[in-house]
């Protein structure tokens, strides 16, 4: 058992304490769907890094993908939102080069940002191109450069071109000439060394090809050429030597649609229908995976899957992680499962590794709108409310059985906007308020309707709150009833109810109160009931919390969680937990992705890649890093019987080593020990039962002599420190 490092770890943060404020963390699955998605090969790290945006706080998630999955960067800086920046990888630097793109307010951009696997920088070169967006850029590795060329301004199609070597712009004036072209494809032909460029040129009837060698461009014409392509992807696949495009569309209107491979040997076009096509989509992140080879395809659209492409059997593989993107209802069944639904489908989010599992049901509720779903804790059961194009219905999830049944007796009338949650003390789930003839003839309601588990049945209690849509309701153990703040009618409210079986009764908080609202959400804490966000129909969303105790509304100080409103959140009371699983941003765009407050979860998040011992190194973690308990690191792919060193830190960096080896870790604390005959090693480490470690990102790797490069390093983790 190793306990050093921490006992260094803890003497390096000074005093640590837990935050005061209510700290979300992200829980990504996925990088989220968005209308655009980047995909750039980090050739050193053996990763696939993805940009997504998160237009909530006009910042890039950096995500990498593995090979088997996906992992969130959470770098100490991140590259300012934009659209359609200019991405290639730069081999000699390891470090993906981003140029351009068009900020907040339509303002094109002359900025170039770099990843060196651990931050992004912002380089401020004496000289830059022009500004613009949707150019392109190439790596040549030939000549070490990257070569950005096009793109769209004010003005309109750019083409002149320019070349980065790290630390300098410089334009190049080459001879013969390429069309001014906006969102060129652009990709450089290792093969042959030159950069393979397909111009976007809609005027032209036939996919035309550019080539440029450093100092000219040449104009292919090869016999037989296809229909000029609009939109697509192109990737280097250096296995076959080919310039592969994929997706777009055929011709000058978006109405043909192509889910066909285009691939260039210099030579001739190969057409390639793969054997089971993908539907297609816009806006797909595409690169080309060196380690696996295969093509990874991320996204498109409103889609956030991930499929990798083997070009020899033609066949495409969908990744077992899934993030549904039109989350409706969630559930928590008090055990930290958490049902989630979406207008189609029904998952299973797992707490511990942040995943989604699509279930399946021998009978399932059909694609319709939830209007809410609650965990019927005395029966074991989660009921769903939802409105069908038949008229409003009732489903059951069975934990015991895993499945869903429907209950065929009346049901509450199609209430838009009404509030569902259940009544722990009596075990009734509770539906009121709403809006009734939706859209034809809307009317609020303030009706009041029960489930005991075998029917709905309308309540007619001598005092109700006034009719209205989009409140919030939650149970709440201290005023012991359900608890209902808010919500919409001629205006925004901000009441506060309580419904204890027979009758509703209004609460008078306190000294101060949350501001009237809308679309926010309430959930069930141990102490009380926490309010999220809201906003209303023309303003934006809030971006603030408050916690109801008795009759007390106190504001929260609230960290991590963006502005949303129409959130679907769901609550663990046992673990005093709750996760948000998605919303509208301020703008009321909606906007995926999870987070999560209380019990904070433990991950390992593998970053980098190894050097020397032929660049099959490893290093992983037998289990996550659990308050109180211990897990053990293993370090592999080494030479044998060698010396070794773990190093711990409390921060990730690129520090670039000899023999093009990386550390990726600002050790504060190392543990020495020797590699086995089959080149591993492994470590016992204790994680202290002390509460101020919770949230710790402790970053480790391992490094070893290697008689052929002096060191073998191994990629790096993250450990983040849960309860």
């Amino acid at each position: 058992m190793v306990e050093p490092p921490l006992v260094a770890l803890a003497t390096a943060m000074g005093a640590f304490v837990a935050p005061a404020q209510q700290q979300w963390t992200s829980a990504h699955a996925v990088p989220r769907p968005n209308a655009e998605v980047l995909l750039c090969e980090h050739l050193a790290d053996r990763r696939i890094v993805g940009l997504t945006a998160r237009p909530t706080d006009l910042s890039f998630e950096t995500w990498e993908w593995n090979g088997a999955r996906w992992h969130q960067r959470h770098p100490e800086r991140s590259m300012p939102w934009c659209q359609a920046p200019a991405l290639a990888y730069d081999v000699a630097r390891r470090r993906i080069v981003a140029f351009g793109g068009v900020g907040p307010s339509y303002r094109y951009l002359d900025t170039t940002w770099e990843w060196d696997g651990v931050t992004w920088s912002q380089r401020l070169p004496a000289t830059s191109p022009p500004a613009r967006y949707v150019a392109g850029l190439a790596y040549d590795s030939a000549r070490r450069r990257s070569v950005l060329y096009g793109g769209s301004d004010a003005g309109g199609l750019r083409n002149d071109l320019w070349e980065w070597d790290g630390s300098t712009w410089q334009q190049r004036t080459p001879g013969g000439a390429a069309p001014p072209a906006a969102n060129p494809m652009m990709a450089y032909d290792e093969a042959r060394g030159v950069t393979v460029l397909c111009p976007h040129d809609l005027t032209a009837p036939r996919l035309e090809v550019y080539e440029y060698d450093g100092n000219q461009w040449t104009h292919p014409v090869p016999a037989v050429r296809p229909i000029g392509i609009n939109g697509a992807r192109i990737a280097w696949d250096p296995h076959r030597a080919r310039t592969v495009l994929y997706s777009g569309y055929e011709g000058f209107l978006p109405t043909t649609p192509s889910t066909d491979f285009l691939e260039w040997d210099g030579t001739q076009w190969q057409r390639t229908t793969p054997a089971v096509p993908l539907p297609f989509r816009t806006g797909i992140g595409f690169a080309y995976d060196t380690r696996m080879g295969r093509f990874v395809l991320h996204g498109g659209g409103v889609s956030a899957d991930t499929w990798t492409y083997d070009p020899q059997t033609t066949v495409w593989t969908q990744t077992p992680q899934i993030a549904p993107y039109d989350v409706q209802a969630a559930a928590c069944d008090w055990s930290g499962r958490f049902l989630v639904t979406s207008f189609r489908d029904t998952f299973l989010w797992d707490r511990g590794t942040r995943q989604f599992t699509q279930l399946a049901s021998t009978s399932a509720p059909p694609a319709m709108a939830k209007l809410g779903m609650a965990f019927d804790l005395a029966r074991q059961e989660v009921v769903l409310l939802g409105a069908a194009p038949t008229g409003t219905q009732t489903w059951i999830w069975s934990v015991q059985t895993g499945q869903w049944r429907q209950e065929l007796g009346i049901s509450p009338p199609y209430a838009v906007g009404g509030a569902l949650a259940y009544d722990v003390v009596r075990g009734r789930t509770v539906f009121f308020g709403g809006i009734l003839g939706w859209p034809q003839s809307p009317v609020y309601t303030n009706d009041t309707w029960e489930w005991d588990g075998s029917a709905w049945s309308r309540i007619t209690p001598p005092q109700s709150p006034s009719a209205r849509a989009f409140s919030a309701m939650a149970f709440d153990f201290q005023n012991n009833g359900l608890v209902l703040f808010g919500g919409q009618a001629s205006g925004v409210l901000d009441d506060t109810w309580v419904w204890n079986g027979i009758t509703w009764t209004p609460l008078a908080p306190l000294n101060q109160r949350p501001a009237p609202r809308a679309y926010h959400a309430l959930v069930t804490r141990a102490n009380g009931v926490d309010l999220i966000g809201g906003g209303d129909v023309a303003g934006p969303a809030f971006a603030d919390s408050w916690h109801l105790q008795g009759s007390q509304w106190t504001p929260l100080p609230t960290s991590g969680l963006p502005a949303l409103a129409q959130l679907v959140v769901a609550s663990n009371p046992a673990a005093d937990e709750v996760v948000v699983f998605g919303g509208a941003d301020p703008i009321h765009w909606p906007t995926s992705g999870v987070w999560l407050t209380g019990a904070s979860p433990a991950t390992v998040t593998p970053f980098g890649g190894g050097c020397g011992a032929g660049g099959s190194t490893g290093l992983e973690a037998s289990a996550e890093p659990v308050l109180g308990t211990t897990l053990s690191l293993t370090a592999s792919g080494l030479g044998a019987q060698q010396p070794l060193v773990f190093a711990f830190g409390l921060a990730a960096r690129a520090l670039e080593l000899p023999a093009s080896c990386r550390s990726l870790v600002a050790p504060v604390a190392t543990v020495f020990a020797s590699t086995t005959s089959n080149g591993s090693a492994s470590l016992s480490l204790a994680i202290p039962a002390v509460v101020t470690f919770v949230g710790l990102d402790l970053y480790s790797e391992a490094a070893a002599l290697d008689p052929g490069t002096i060191w073998a390093m191994t990629p790096a983790l993250r450990l983040t420190v849960g309860d």
